[in-house]
């Protein structure tokens, strides 16, 4: 069994050198690519179409399985400012799942040679590796996407009042969207600079918006691009709804902030329910239970 496992490190070892050393050298097509029009160069998919593809097919399928559908994932890339590209995720995603089958694959032989396990243990960690490498990727997408929605939903009230104060200053709203965008911090500073940079390329600004609005799921932002669309169609003074609108969403910052608050106060009476109120109830009955004991 230990000739069978040595054997097999030592293939995949002599394989992945002549990979790379394939890779380093440059092709044909790659040589002559620059001298033709309408050339591009193969990717790695393209040199190994049938083995490139039968991987992304099945590691989909079987991430799909467990919740990282193609939708969901480029849903959270937009959400996480990333431009959505599915294959590329797939392929960082496959390259995680390798690393985790890697490291499976090595705590199942050094357990088999310093436990004895059996081998079909060994293989049921490569695979929980190869699975627990692909969610890990899946959850740091779900995490960043979070965490920049946040941070959008604590930006918006600041942004709102630096449009009042621009549009209050008699800047159109174009330019002051702009001007913010400058001023303001990522990723808010990043949404309105793509708003701005639409507007210049034609694009009508409430589209521009709306896009934006529907690009992420910041319920505060949607909002204000609600309100200011209304206000640009109806006439209504932006200025002023823009200020209430800043009000509004410091009110639903603040409720947020009691909500998470009462939450953590839940969260926090585990530790003194479990692990503090036990040792002061023993602290307290052990000197009478000892002196029971050596009077009985």
């Amino acid at each position: 069994m230990i000739d069978l496992i040595a054997g097999i490190c030592w293939g995949v070892g002599l394989a992945s050198l002549w990979a790379w050393f394939l890779s380093g050298r440059p092709t044909l097509v790659s040589r002559v690519a620059p001298y033709l029009r309408d050339s591009r160069t193969p990717t790695r998919i393209d040199t190994f179409p049938s083995l490139g593809r039968l991987l992304c097919q099945v590691g989909e399928r079987i991430v799909a399985k467990l919740g990282s559908t193609g939708t969901s994932v480029l849903t959270r890339q937009r959400h996480a400012g990333q431009v959505p590209d599915l294959q590329s995720f797939r392929l960082v995603q496959l390259t995680w799942a390798g690393i985790g089958a890697a490291s499976g694959f090595a705590i199942a032989v050094s357990s088999t040679f310093t436990l004895g396990a059996s081998p079909l243990r060994g293989v049921i960690v490569t695979i929980v590796g190869a699975l627990a490498g692909a969610l890990a990727k899946d959850w740091w997408l779900t995490r960043q996407a979070r965490s920049r929605q946040r941070l959008l939903i604590a930006q918006v009230p600041d942004v709102a009042e630096l449009l009042a104060l621009a549009v209050s200053a008699g800047e159109a709203i174009g330019e002051a969207i702009d001007r913010v965008a400058r001023a303001a911090q990522a990723p808010v500073g990043q949404e309105l600079a793509s708003v701005a940079a639409r507007t210049r390329a034609g694009m009508p600004l409430a589209r521009a918006l709306t896009e934006v609005s529907r690009a992420n799921d910041c319920p505060g932002l949607a909002r204000l691009i609600d309100t200011t669309i209304q206000a640009l169609h109806r006439g209504t003074p932006l200025a002023q709804v823009l200020r209430d609108q800043a009000v509004d969403e410091r009110e639903a910052a603040r409720r947020d902030l009691m909500e998470r608050a009462g939450k953590k106060e839940i969260a926090m009476l585990v530790p003194v329910v479990f692990l503090i109120m036990p040792l002061t109830v023993l602290f307290a009955l052990y000197p009478g239970l000892l002196a029971l004991r050596f009077t009985m």
